[in-house]
């Protein structure tokens, strides 16, 4: 006679959960082979210790229940080499997927490290290599194509500034998912320094998402290399400005000049933090003697 296994014992031997075996029967998986027609227990056979490996094995691949099943029931040596290839290719994408996430979060963790090692004072930092920004245009209310270049023609509204803004970004991030760009968990914008002496502190002229290698779908530009005063700015991005005229105070300070743009990164932000008051804004300006 041959040898039957009970749900339990099938356990034992595989290593994994009773009810595990169990699920597999409800699902249509592994469903015991015999029945004892006096006493109507169910029992699995010997082979089906075989198929039960094979089932971990394919699960381990990353197939879902649904796919075990329909493999099994109608599988060949040809059917299996496809299914592997797939596999193969779908772990393959997850890995450079993961990696990417990686790097995403990494850098956002030296950021907050950063942030805990200099809140507290303004410091000027020599940036060796030039970084790439994927930027989207901002569009402020007026025209469709008013944008920060134009701000002091346009009436101050912090609100619509700020939902420009918005917009803007929500037009990059879309295109960046859309697109596949290599880009961190870090979004910023930038505003030329003449707004900033008008003391026109929210138009900013692009929003933009840093990108670890170029590319070619993304609207770019290069923020250069060189000499920059950075200061952590800490409250309600509407109160930027009392950061800006410290920080310009302490480079006027300091013997420096700046031109061109101010590089704003958003360091703590809702996702991080639950009240505004909290958020922290990474202010980056170049400076020159």
């Amino acid at each position: 006679m041959q040898h039957r296994f009970t749900a339990g014992e099938l356990s034992r031997l595989s290593g994994i959960s009773k009810q595990t075996i169990l699920f597999y029967d409800k699902k249509g998986i592994l469903k015991p082979q015999f029945t004892d027609e006096k006493n109507g227990y169910r029992y699995y056979s010997a082979d089906q210790l075989e198929l039960l490996d094979s089932i971990l094995m394919l699960k381990e691949m990353g197939l879902s229940l649904e796919e075990i099943r329909n493999f099994l029931e109608k599988r060949t040596g040809n059917d299996a080499l496809f299914l592997m290839r797939k596999q193969l290719s779908d772990i393959h994408n997850k890995i450079q997927h993961l990696q990417l996430v990686e790097k995403r979060l990494s850098r956002k963790v030296l950021s907050l490290e950063d942030y805990y090692a200099n809140r507290e004072e303004v410091v000027f930092l020599q940036h060796a290599k030039a970084e790439i920004l994927a930027v989207e245009k901002v569009h402020y209310p007026g025209s469709p194509s008013t944008t920060a270049s134009q701000a002091d023609k346009v009436s101050p509204d912090y609100q619509q500034d700020l939902l420009a803004q918005d917009i803007a970004v929500k037009k990059l991030l879309t295109k960046a998912k859309k697109d596949h760009y290599p880009y961190f968990y870090q979004q910023g914008a930038m505003v030329l320094l003449d707004l900033l002496k008008q003391r026109q502190y929210l138009r900013a002229s692009f929003v933009f998402l840093p990108l670890e290698k170029n590319c070619s779908k993304a609207d770019c530009l290069i923020k250069p290399p060189g000499l920059y005063a950075h200061y952590y700015f800490t409250g309600p991005y509407t109160k930027i400005g009392s950061g800006y005229q410290y920080l310009l105070s302490e480079i006027e300070k300091q013997g420096y000049q700046t031109s061109g743009y101010s590089y704003e990164y958003c360091i703590l932000d809702s996702l991080t933090n639950s009240e505004s008051e909290e958020y922290v804004t990474l202010i980056q300006l170049p400076v020159f003697k």
